[in-house]
């Protein structure tokens, strides 16, 4: 049995997971969690159950309650989906997943009677889905009392469960404490060999975390090495680091790396820093299309991995055609993405005012034909404008 911890509020509202919390039948491989809510009957808005989990990094949450105070009397019933982190840098479906069938129910908590059931299967999930489940399924005068036991049940075939014990919660692990000392390090012009200008404004770095962190800051900033002939051991000295075609730096401690920056904004290469330092990433701090772009640049997939599913999760029927046509398509697994949506749902933006000023503007968009053609070629004959 897991020891888990949740707030105050959550735990005024759920109990201990009945009977036993987790249910195993070893012949037919289903499995069930269920809690008790109380104090049904003031609920305004939902509550989410402990976590609970299916497999080694597969997580999930009920969410249960009106969806609002407007809407009180009637209650919602999800089954939410804890990305681990791979699934969280996909932008697929998470097949996993998509092995389970899963049936949601309530029970009456002092009949032990079933309420109402409903089953699905869990093949929709994704980043750009993490709730699978019904809106109103319940009225709460239907219930006597102020508790409920609200479940799922998962069934399915003994692959797709992993009958085993679960140890790790999909938290980020990174401790507070340490990110704090990193950024702090990132900021210490003392210690620091390379300063970023950008904008009028200094970035320090450290050449050693830099050139770990990226390849191209490995490239960039690898000392050009050379044999000394005339030592008997054949000892490796450094000469010089190459910054770029025309410029020429001595590498010393005491005269730091200096490269200016005129591709990127102060704010979207400051978080790129930030990253390499922390792993932890803003997207309020800098657009995920520009964090995108320059974790493309300098070969850093953890960041672009992050910002290829901030952008997907981002899509609308109004934003999708200028991302594409303006920046995205020089990536592919972006420009498949969108190509993918906008053909999906070419109904409805062929009908938007920002698709029309792409028509009216084709000449400005250098593969508005390529890609105009792709999503023509992709659309049955009766979608095709």
């Amino acid at each position: 049995m897991m020891n888990l911890k949740f707030s105050d509020a959550a735990a005024a509202l759920f109990t201990s997971p009945l009977p036993e919390g987790l249910k195993k039948n070893q012949l037919d491989y289903n499995i069930t969690f269920q809690f008790v809510v109380s104090k049904v009957q003031e609920l305004v808005s939902p509550v989410y159950s402990p976590l609970f989990a299916t497999g080694q990094d597969t997580f999930w949450q009920l969410v249960f309650g009106p969806p609002n105070e407007t809407d009180s009397d009637f209650c919602d019933l999800f089954l939410t989906a804890i990305p681990s982190a791979e699934e969280s840098l996909s932008v697929s479906n998470w097949e996993k997943r998509g092995k389970l069938t899963a049936q949601v129910y309530l029970m009456n908590h002092a009949t032990q009677v079933s309420i109402v059931r409903k089953e699905f299967r869990t093949n929709g999930y994704s980043v750009n889905g993490t709730w699978l489940g019904f809106k109103k399924l319940w009225k709460k005068v239907q219930l006597e009392g102020d508790k409920i036991i609200i479940g799922v049940q998962f069934k399915d075939t003994p692959d797709a469960i992993e009958q085993k014990s679960i140890l790790n919660l999909p938290w980020n692990h990174i401790p507070q404490n340490l990110i704090d000392v990193w950024e702090e390090h990132l900021t210490n012009a003392q210690t620091a060999d390379v300063k970023f200008s950008i904008e009028g404004k200094t970035i320090y770095g450290h050449s050693d975390i830099l050139a770990k962190r990226s390849r191209y800051f490995w490239d960039l900033l690898r000392p050009v090495v050379h044999h000394d002939q005339n030592d008997e051991d054949d000892v490796l000295s450094v000469s010089k680091l190459v910054i770029n075609e025309n410029t020429e730096i001595l590498s010393s401690p005491n005269n730091p790396q200096f490269i200016e920056i005129t591709d990127y904004d102060f704010a979207t290469f400051n978080e790129f820093i930030r990253f390499i330092y922390t792993d932890q990433v803003s997207f309020e701090n800098a657009t995920p299309l520009s964090l995108y772009e320059i974790a493309e640049k300098y070969n850093l997939a953890d960041l672009s991995n992050r910002a290829k599913v901030e952008i997907c999760q981002m899509v609308t029927l109004e934003n999708a055609t200028p991302l594409l046509f303006e920046r995205a398509y020089k990536y592919l697994e972006l420009k498949n993405y969108l190509v993918k949506f906008i053909v999906e749902n070419f109904k409805d933006i062929r009908e938007t005012k920002e698709f029309k000023a792409i028509l009216g503007n084709s000449a400005e968009y250098p593969k508005f034909a390529e890609l105009m053609a792709e999503i023509f070629g992709m659309l049955g004959p009766s979608d095709r404008p």
